[in-house]
């Protein structure tokens, strides 16, 4: 699960369409990107509370610099 969340396709194409990573200034590869997003994301899976299974999984983006995101 872990391997297909953190893809280096399925991250670049959320990176393409939300238009991250770019600020115009500096040029930034597409696997320097990629790199950067996985180290921002973080997977918890979700226990139920009953029989301590798994039941779900969540994923957390937070970028360390706020200019990452889209230009509004």
């Amino acid at each position: 699960m872990q391997q297909q969340i953190l893809s280096r396709t399925r991250l670049l194409m959320i990176i393409n369409s939300l238009h991250l990573y770019s600020d115009g200034r500096h040029a930034i590869s597409d696997d320097d990107k990629v790199s950067q997003m996985r180290k921002e994301i973080n997977i918890d899976l979700v226990r139920d509370a009953q029989n301590a299974g798994i039941t779900a999984f969540r994923i957390d983006y937070s970028a360390q610099d706020p200019s990452v995101g889209p230009a509004r």
